[in-house]
């Protein structure tokens, strides 16, 4: 797991902004909810699905690496957050 957000972002915290780094434990879906869970400052059980906003079985499968090729990125909203994902890395900030 990468330890805090890389130089290049603004630091978590900063105007609603949150990074939250995926683990090697989790899937890309369930890094989506509790980094959003924890922006949100929400238990995560109490959101609403992931499916309302996106196919997770889709993130999923843009960051597998088995396939040689993974997306840069992947944005949408969930639960009135701009979320932004990359294959180490939840973004999460709230709508404007």
């Amino acid at each position: 797991m990468t330890e805090g957000p890389p130089p290049d972002c603004p630091e978590s915290g900063d105007d609603g902004f949150h990074a939250y780094a995926v683990s090697e434990y989790e899937s890309y879906p369930e890094a989506v909810v509790r980094g959003v869970g924890i922006a949100a400052d929400s238990d995560p059980l109490g959101m609403e699905p992931l499916a309302h906003a996106v196919d997770p079985d889709a993130i999923e499968d843009a960051f597998d690496r088995r396939r040689g090729r993974t997306p840069n990125r992947l944005a949408f909203t969930f639960e009135g957050h701009r979320v932004v994902v990359t294959p180490e890395w939840v973004y999460v900030r709230p709508e404007e």
